[in-house]
């Protein structure tokens, strides 16, 4: 448990030194304003944030995923997958969109199309370690 709040605490601080403090200040206060269900004042406090970094590709990536998760809490699950696809377009390997993805499809597509998706997000190749090799493969030195 420790080690997952170290982690936390790491990727907060990374992405809190990529932003302006006014950004992140209006970020945040997004996030808390999303946790307490106030959904048009996080909205509010995420377009601060945009249009003070409107290039941060990171931040971006973030509200996207904050949006979608807004909108699939209201029932708007067309939008809500809209929106994790554009913060995955940024970031194909952001992980909190691809299950807030699954989520949404679970609860909105035939449960085949559901599966057919988590079996594409969470296949084996995509779950084997980086440095991992199979007997066929040459193994990499590393030192």
């Amino acid at each position: 448990f420790s080690f997952f709040a170290l982690l936390i605490c790491y990727n907060l601080s990374f992405a809190g030194a990529l932003l302006s403090r006014d950004s992140l200040e209006h970020y945040n206060s997004g996030v808390s304003a999303q946790c307490a269900g106030n959904f048009a004042e996080a909205e509010a406090y995420y377009q601060k944030a945009i249009l003070m970094e409107s290039g941060n590709l990171i931040l971006l990536k973030y509200v996207f995923n904050n949006r979608g998760v807004i909108y699939c809490q209201q029932g708007d699950y067309k939008k809500a997958e809209a929106t994790f696809k554009e913060a995955l377009r940024i970031d194909p390997d952001y992980t909190a969109a691809k299950m807030n993805l699954g989520l949404v499809y679970d609860l909105s597509k035939p449960k085949s199309e559901a599966m057919q998706y988590w079996a594409e997000a969470f296949s084996l190749e995509n779950l084997k370690p980086k440095q991992y090799t199979t007997e066929g493969e040459k193994r990499k030195e590393f030192w």
